[in-house]
């Protein structure tokens, strides 16, 4: 089931995604293995502190990780997704994974957006609510006020919001919309993700 919402009064979509359906337990025994040679693989910025691939997907040091079966399923899902949204006749969306991440104790991602594309989706892959952070959306344009209960719908108040999220969730925002990975605590078991950029564009 596909659920959809606004955060900040911009839509978004969540869904899950059927563990069983591609091989999640070598993604993650994979990705696991490459995080323990280097916890802070990062050629991305200079402020961030975890591992992921993000620039660095060629680095012979590291397995390189297949993500063919669990690209056949983002390849059914996010065009269910994308239905959800008003788009006009003709439009076909382009996906591709552009990177996975990983942490622990103390693992951090700066703020950033995906400026060149329309959405970005974020695949749980190994997440433990009780122990991490989800994806920490921001809110350029908040007008603070303490009237509202702290809810999704009355977001549009917060300068921050973590949307609830689980393991196996895949949740789709549209890429203008800042976001980071506050500091984690204390915590030994790793946060996985995997990141999916989608372009859109009118074919006929």
């Amino acid at each position: 089931m596909i659920e959809s919402d606004r955060l900040f009064g911009i839509p978004f979509f969540t869904t899950h995604i059927d563990p069983t359906s591609y091989d999640k337990d070598q993604l993650v025994k994979d990705i696991k293995s490459n995080y323990l040679k280097n916890p802070t693989r990062n050629e991305w910025d200079n402020l961030s502190h975890l591992h992921h691939s993000y620039n660095d997907w060629d680095n012979p040091h590291y397995i390189n990780v297949n993500f063919t079966k669990v690209q056949a399923v983002y390849d059914k899902i996010i065009p269910q997704c994308l239905q959800k949204f008003k788009l006009k006749r003709g439009v076909k969306g382009n996906f591709r994974i552009v990177n996975y991440n990983c942490m622990s104790e103390g693992g951090y991602m700066s703020p950033h957006k995906h400026v060149n594309f329309d959405f970005v989706g974020i695949h749980y892959l190994q997440f433990d609510p009780k122990v991490h952070i989800p994806t920490e959306f921001i809110n350029d344009f908040a007008q603070k006020s303490n009237v509202f209960v702290d809810d999704v719908y009355t977001s549009c108040y917060k300068s921050t919001w973590r949307m609830p999220v689980e393991e196996d969730m895949f949740c789709i925002t549209p890429g203008f919309l800042p976001h980071q990975v506050p500091k984690h605590p204390k915590t030994n078991k790793l946060r996985m993700s995997i990141i999916t950029n989608i372009q859109l564009e009118l074919v006929i």
